[in-house]
């Protein structure tokens, strides 16, 4: 038998080693190839997209996820520098300030937000509008009520006339608030005081005497104002019964201080005058008090 091998066994004898070790590095490359260049497209698909403002904003508004995430907002913020002027950016502010105003209670960050697309040449009027109407809308709530009617009056223009007069309303309001408080203040120091010396002195009999005689009255001028007032109020269909029960048990202790000093204070007609007027005031005061704590829709209704 002739074992001499055959000529086209040779070259594939002499390289067998080499081809080897080629197959194994083109298998090896292969494999790189689709384990890595899927994950650099998808690297380069998000790079694209992060470059592109339009995309970016549609990708965080269409994900739920995404838009209460306060990091996707914050890098959406940060980015806001890139955006052309546009649309885009004006829309990306935007949902920006509502995250930071609402869900995400920034208030001051959303606040500089919105100025900036009231600011905006770019912004169309009913956009600039919304986030002039968010500004009033954030300060009222932050309870910067002279810094909401400033910036009511100075783009009253953008604003419906009625934001105007309401944030002039709030800041009148708050002033009432302020003087009824120092008038009930004063009441009951006065009267504490005068009830005071008659202690000291031993006069203070007259006033429980006094209170005897007034109770039984006073109570009954309560049941009425509660349940007349709580009757006509129920004839309506906003109507809301709270308020004049209320005031009906809050009158009350007001008319039995009243009456207790009257009883040990001085008997000239100038101080009796003074007492009856500090004494009415007193319960409008604590009216205004009650309707601005329980349902300030009353209050409008008087202008305040």
């Amino acid at each position: 038998m002739d074992n001499a091998p055959h000529a086209w066994e040779l070259p594939a004898m002499r390289t067998g080693p080499a081809a080897l070790a080629l197959a194994a590095a083109a298998a090896a490359l292969v494999v790189l190839a689709f384990s890595v260049l899927p994950s650099g497209a998808r690297l380069a698909r998000a790079s694209a997209l992060a470059g592109d403002p339009a995309q970016e904003l549609e990708r965080v508004r269409a994900d739920p996820a995404l838009a209460d995430d306060p990091a996707a907002i914050d890098a959406l913020a940060r980015d806001l520098q890139s955006f052309p002027p546009g649309p885009a950016r004006v829309e990306a502010r935007m949902l920006v300030a509502e995250a930071w105003l609402g869900r995400m209670h920034r208030p001051d960050d959303a606040l500089s937000v919105l100025r900036a697309v009231t600011d905006d040449p770019e912004a169309d009027p009913l956009t600039a509008r919304l986030a002039e109407r968010e500004i009033v809308d954030a300060l009222i709530a932050e309870g910067r009520l002279d810094e909401a009617a400033a910036e009511a009056s100075a783009h009253a223009h953008r604003l419906d006339p009625r934001v105007v007069v309401h944030t002039r309303t709030l800041v009148r309001r708050r002033s009432l608030r302020r003087v009824a408080i120092a008038e009930l203040c004063i009441f009951g120091a006065l009267a504490g005081r005068s009830l005071l010396a008659a202690f000291k002195r031993g006069a203070v009999g007259a006033s429980g005497r006094a209170l005897r005689r007034v109770l039984f009255p006073a109570l009954g001028f309560a049941v009425y104002v509660a349940a007349a007032g709580g009757l006509l109020a129920s004839q309506y269909e906003t109507g809301n019964s709270a308020p004049f029960v209320l005031f009906g048990l809050l009158v009350v202790p007001i008319v039995l201080l009243a009456r207790a000093w009257a009883a040990v204070g001085s008997t000239r007609s100038a101080a009796r005058a003074f007492r009856a007027v500090i004494c009415a005031v007193s319960v409008f005061a604590a009216a205004f008090m009650l309707l601005d704590a329980v349902n300030p829709a009353y209050l409008e209704g008087f202008g305040l």
